[in-house]
């Protein structure tokens, strides 16, 4: 196997219609298996799902090539606002149990909690300790949060010890970036993922076909577009290669709806674009309407 590459695939398309410009649906059965191959073969470590990603742990265990050396970081359960504590540990235990049946393995590199301020406040320290046993009893390796506000990072760094963190990092998104807050989190020894490289595939979309409450990313957009035309490399090449340049970062977690897109992403992962010369804080912004998916309307 060659070198590892922080390229690490995620796999919310395998089991659902997840992206903002996906037309195609789930990733068919026939491609999963042949990305989770070739991964194998160009050095992929991460493998990034979820119990709220439909089938996607399904087609994981079904698909994954035997032997392999990934390493599977799956979540907890979303939960409902104020879920009591002994409720949410009976649940948190129990999907742990079917993720891992589901994928067909006796334990995971990685389990985040999935639902960042379920570690907030009465109850979270007992949530850790729960997570902590997972560990102690060889269920999984590391344990750690998915997050999606600075002020989720802080309370995560000020009142918890984890191994990983999974933020948002991309092009417009420069906000731990500014902050300080990831080389805070790197000094600490926590393993860092970066998702939404792409922001759900909205970098490739064009002006025509972009919904109006994104409308304050057109400019950006074509800032994008003409870099890539300037340096002569595609859209996804600057985007994913802004992210994999940052020190900080461990693995950036790429959706992937085909063969062909994992290709193309293998081949970037490979020869990364070079933006050294390139002002990218051009690119940000701070507007939390564009940079967080979870604030956008449902659309059609």
């Amino acid at each position: 196997m060659r070198t590892p590459v922080k390229l690490a695939i995620g796999t919310a398309q395998f089991g659902s219609h997840y992206g903002i410009s996906n037309n195609a649906g789930p990733t068919p059965f026939g491609d999963a298996a042949a990305i989770l191959g070739a991964g194998r073969e160009i050095g992929v470590r991460i493998i990034d799902t979820a119990p709220a990603y439909g089938a996607s742990e399904d087609v994981i265990g079904a698909a994954i090539p035997r032997p392999h050396s990934y390493h599977v970081v799956t979540k907890t359960p979303m939960f409902r606002a104020n879920i009591p504590s002994a409720e949410r540990r009976t649940l948190v235990r129990a999907a742990l149990v079917t993720s891992l049946d589901r994928l067909r393995m006796s334990s995971v590199y990685g389990l985040l909690v999935h639902e960042p301020d379920s570690m907030c406040g009465e109850g979270s320290g007992d949530f850790s300790d729960d997570l902590n046993r997972f560990k102690s009893k060889g269920l999984v390796t590391k344990i750690g949060i998915s997050v999606y506000h600075q002020y989720q990072v802080e309370n995560v760094l000020a009142h918890h010890r984890i191994d990983i963190l999974q933020v948002p990092v991309n092009l417009f998104d420069q906000r731990l970036i500014k902050s300080g807050l990831l080389q805070d989190v790197k000094a600490r020894g926590i393993e860092i993922h970066a998702r939404s490289a792409f922001l759900q595939g909205l970098f490739f979309m064009k002006d025509g076909s972009l919904p109006d409450f994104l409308y304050l990313a057109r400019p950006k957009l074509a800032l994008i577009r003409q870099l890539a035309h300037d340096l002569g490399r595609s859209i996804a090449d600057i985007a994913y290669s802004f992210v994999a340049r940052i020190p900080e970062v461990d693995a950036v977690i790429c959706g992937v709806e085909s063969l062909q897109q994992f290709q193309e992403l293998a081949a970037i992962a490979s020869d990364p674009c070079p933006l050294e010369k390139v002002d990218t804080t051009q690119f940000a912004l701070d507007d939390p309407a564009v940079v967080d998916p979870s604030r956008w309307p449902r659309w059609s």
